[in-house]
């Protein structure tokens, strides 16, 4: 189930539960209509059926309160976010790091902060918007982006990286290997983290993104993911508008990459 499906099933059963639980208040608070204390087997189930909608709307009125306004837990689908993030990962995302949100609709009710670069943030694929995204903020409105030769500039300047180590990644069938990718540590507002690079990465694996610049329009944000070579980010299919930010990614409590294998609790695993 897509992201916005979930969402809009869980409102619509809010709805449905509450307006239930809201008349049958009302028809015994004003006419006076109690149950029996034995009942006949018709009104007994009737009576169960009730409070079983009842107990149904506050259940879903805890957890669409708690998604929609404060924790929400995001899978990660995807390696574009590698290192920092693996296929597989369970993340929290923090649904008040850029204030209270109307679920669905996003328009913020209560500013709390406003999104930095850095940071990783969960948000509606602006292309698709049923779908939901995951990658690090690297531009904010007014901000000159320029990506050209694998390097970053944001407002001309470059955003350096240092050499951390090379590992071999898994094997990539599209390749025919076990590809080759390298580390650099890399630092944007106050985050420090980890970017990859493919060494057997070519330049007809994506299509052409250097040599270019943006500069990022008003409550609009440029995102890429850390996985530079192996993202579809900003750089290919524009801006994140304000409205389609989910929340900002707190950190890993879980890593569960495939369904036959066992679940792995992750302790302490801060996102940087």
């Amino acid at each position: 189930m897509q992201y916005t499906d979930f969402t809009a099933l869980t409102l619509i059963l809010l709805a449905l539960t509450g307006l239930i639980t809201l008349i049958n208040w009302v028809y015994i608070r004003y006419y006076s209509i109690k149950t029996e204390s034995t009942p006949a087997l018709e009104e007994s189930i009737k009576y169960k059926t009730l409070s079983f909608i009842k107990t149904t709307f506050y259940m879903l009125f805890l957890i669409v309160g708690i998604r929609s306004f404060i924790f929400e837990p995001f899978k990660i689908p995807s390696g574009s976010m590698l290192p920092t993030l693996k296929t597989g990962d369970f993340v929290i995302v923090n649904r008040f790091a850029y204030g209270l949100r109307i679920p669905l609709l996003g328009h913020q009710i209560i500013p709390i902060n406003d999104p930095q670069p850095g940071d990783i943030v969960v948000f509606q694929f602006p292309k698709t918007p049923r779908i939901a995204y995951i990658k690090r903020l690297i531009g904010v409105p007014g901000d000159r982006i320029r990506y050209t030769n694998n390097q970053l500039f944001v407002n001309d300047k470059l955003i350096e990286d240092s050499f951390f180590s090379k590992i071999k990644a898994p094997y990539d069938p599209k390749l025919g290997v076990a590809p080759w990718v390298t580390l650099y540590e890399e630092s944007l507002g106050k985050h420090q983290f980890h970017i990859q690079r493919h060494l057997d990465y070519t330049e007809s694996e994506q299509p052409d993104i250097d040599h270019i610049e943006y500069i990022v329009p008003k409550n609009q944000y440029f995102v890429m993911g850390d996985n530079r070579d192996k993202s579809y980010d900003s750089r290919f299919w524009g801006f994140v508008p304000d409205e389609y930010l989910i929340g900002k990614a707190a950190y890993i409590w879980l890593h569960w990459p495939k369904s036959n294998a066992l679940p792995s609790i992750k302790r302490n695993r801060i996102i940087p």
